[in-house]
């Protein structure tokens, strides 16, 4: 099977248009964790609204896009940072209380730098509730576009043969042919070119090893894997803390808080991972 180029797509989008407005809804749409219809539900988008479409690699009938904020959120006491601020890489939480009286957990985000927010006061046991006002990342179902229809031919008429009219013999007196006018160029359309730093630095999928005894020695040892096993991700782990476990996640859906760039001389991509955390 031959890999796609998620690459060449992922840095086109963010360099021409960086966050994409897509059409309106016509219905209300479920804003989903992962690309998966089992996966938490952190949203809503309303009928009307027009997603904020993200840059980032999504299984066939998903779309990734940006729920906007505010939204109230926990987080641990113990990763705030000492001028109170949420520490990258941290799970964002909402806190229910189950049927049998405990409290049931659900990680709707990850923290980046450059979250906006603020303390609200409320405490639930080791956890602090933040007032988010930046947005969520998350995933929409997307219904397949229609294959193109192909075009039909047209029929061309037969065209009827006339015989040659010899032309009458000109006159004294002869009309001034009218000068041919040049036609007018086009003004070109406005492109409005974006920024390579709207592109995103969370990424999701199966965490997978690039290691094997019949294939040669990959760039990286690890790699990203989309639902259907296929990878569009290296992943680069030199920079992750001593405490991150690798070998656990093998084999499991994660978040990768990091930097994506190209790998030299090739059409790869490898994100450069500063956090590693299972949804």
């Amino acid at each position: 099977m031959k890999k796609p180029k998620f690459l060449s797509v992922l840095f086109a989008v963010a360099l021409t248009a960086g966050r994409l407005a897509a059409d309106p809804l016509a219905a209300p749409v479920a804003v989903h964790l992962r690309p998966e219809i089992g996966s938490p539900v952190i949203g809503e988008l309303a009928a009307g609204t027009e997603p904020a479409v993200q840059p980032v690699p999504a299984p066939a009938g998903w779309q990734s896009v940006a729920l906007a904020g505010p939204h109230d959120v926990f987080v641990r006491a113990s990763e705030l940072l000492k001028d109170l601020s949420v520490k990258p890489g941290t799970s964002y939480r909402r806190l229910a209380t189950g049927k049998d009286g405990k409290t049931v957990e659900t990680v709707v985000g990850i923290a980046v730098p450059g979250d906006g927010g603020s303390l609200t006061g409320t405490i639930k046991g080791n956890y602090v509730e933040i007032h988010l006002t930046s947005a969520l990342p998350g995933f929409i179902a997307v219904a397949p576009k229609p294959a193109p229809v192909p075009a039909t031919p047209a029929v061309t008429a037969p065209v009827a043969v006339v015989a040659p009219v010899a032309a009458p013999a000109p006159t004294a007196v002869q009309p001034a042919k009218p000068t041919p006018v040049a036609p007018r160029p086009a003004a070109p359309l406005p492109i409005k070119a974006g920024s390579a730093g709207d592109l995103p630095r969370l990424f999701q999928g199966v965490l997978a090893s690039t290691r094997s005894p019949l294939h040669p020695r990959r760039p990286y040892d690890y790699q990203l894997n989309d639902a259907n096993g296929v990878r569009y991700a290296y992943v680069d782990i030199s920079r992750l803390p001593p405490l991150d476990s690798v070998e656990a996640c093998l084999g499991r859906t994660v978040v990768v808080y990091g930097e994506a760039r190209a790998v030299p001389d090739s059409t790869d991509m490898v994100i450069t991972a500063e956090n590693l955390r299972l949804p």
